[in-house]
């Protein structure tokens, strides 16, 4: 959307919810060189409103064409230390979208905002406003949508699996076999919102996670188990004994091989009975299924192999009682969109297994 376009949109919402709210506007005016002129700040829109029952304010509005929690920090900072000590001045910052993140920074730093989705919150004069919920109407913009590609994942990996741990770039290129540059852009990303914070460590400046809880959230919303190529198998007998004899004839072969799913949960976590295992095997299916009397199915499986979309799910191997299993974090991913009662196992691993380490 263009620039002019964008504010003439702004324009055009605010005083639409502002004149229903009996808000009278006695001047306006859109600022054709916004941000600065000499040393002081110039808001894209400034606004006279005058409420029914109380004097005027001057409205100040900051519109950003993208807006992610840290701009949306900076924005607010440049209209309060616009708005100074003055008194009968109200700040507003607006753009096509407003995530609920930035929303709730807003709301805690005493300033209002405005979306062309219908979301606001306006505050001033005995004036309240409110509107939350409405969807991005923007969806084809995504600034997180390359934090959760196959690559860059593989370092995201690393900042969980260590997740006090300050990094250089370069650190974690290396361990997570990324490209530096595909890091750079993992970090500018993160940064931007603020999962990802700058610590200086021996006059250095390296990077730590920040509000994991948050990320975690966003990451299994762009995630599924079913990623990965999986075929489906019967096998004659029951699921212990699968995974067992799975097990077993992984180590013999030297082939890498992990639990996940049900199969991982019930070693880590009290979880309900299950009648399907779960494994990732690295590396085509050749031998197994004749070896193991698998019988590939379309239905009725009590089986079912995973081959890993990228090898960055073995990151982390657990060992537990001799079986490989694989990280907590991967375990919170695949089972957070499995339906049986996947949800509820997630939830409990996180809570009492990764939460702690953060």
């Amino acid at each position: 959307m263009k620039e002019i376009d964008l504010v003439t949109k702004v324009d055009q919402a605010l005083r639409e919810l502002l004149l229903k709210a009996g808000v009278s506007l006695t001047d306006f005016a859109i600022n054709e060189s916004p941000s600065s002129y000499g040393d002081r700040f110039r808001p894209d829109l400034e606004l006279e409103a005058r409420p029914p029952n109380g004097s005027s304010y001057r409205i100040l509005v900051e519109i950003k064409g993208q807006m992610q929690p840290q701009t949306t920090r900076l924005a607010i900072l440049q209209l309060r230390n616009a708005i100074g000590r003055k008194k009968a001045q109200y700040g507003v910052l607006a753009a096509p979208y407003l995530s609920p993140d930035s929303a709730a920074i807003c709301r805690q730093s005493g300033v209002g905002f405005l979306d062309l989705a219908g979301n606001c919150l306006l505050q001033f004069g005995g004036i309240y406003i409110e509107v939350s919920g409405r969807p991005n109407p923007y969806t084809e913009k995504r600034p997180l949508k390359s934090v959760f590609s196959r690559s860059s994942s593989r370092a995201l990996r690393r900042l969980f699996l260590e997740p006090k741990r300050a990094w250089s770039l370069a650190d974690l290129a290396q361990t997570s076999d990324v490209s530096l540059g595909q890091v750079f852009k993992l970090k500018t990303a993160l940064v931007a919102q603020e999962f990802l914070r700058e610590v200086q460590e021996e006059k250095r400046i390296r990077y730590r996670l920040r509000n994991p809880k948050s990320l975690l959230v966003k990451w299994s919303e762009n995630y599924s188990y079913q990623k990965n190529k999986i075929t489906n198998f019967y096998a004659m007998a029951d699921v212990a004994e699968i995974e067992n004899r799975l097990a077993a004839m992984c180590r013999q072969e030297g082939i890498r091989y992990a639990f996940s799913l049900t199969s991982g949960a019930i070693r880590v976590a009290p979880y309900l009975p299950y009648t399907r295992a779960f494994a990732y095997i690295d590396g085509p299916l050749s031998r197994l299924p004749d070896a193991l009397g698998w019988k590939p199915v379309d239905s009725g499986a009590n089986l079912s192999i995973l081959q890993p979309y990228d090898e960055g799910v073995f990151a982390g191997l657990q060992d537990v009682n001799g079986e490989a299993v694989v990280s907590d974090l991967q375990l919170v991913l695949d089972l957070q969109s499995y339906p049986q009662r996947g949800q509820e196992a997630a939830d409990w691993i996180q809570r009492t297994r990764l939460e702690p380490k953060w």
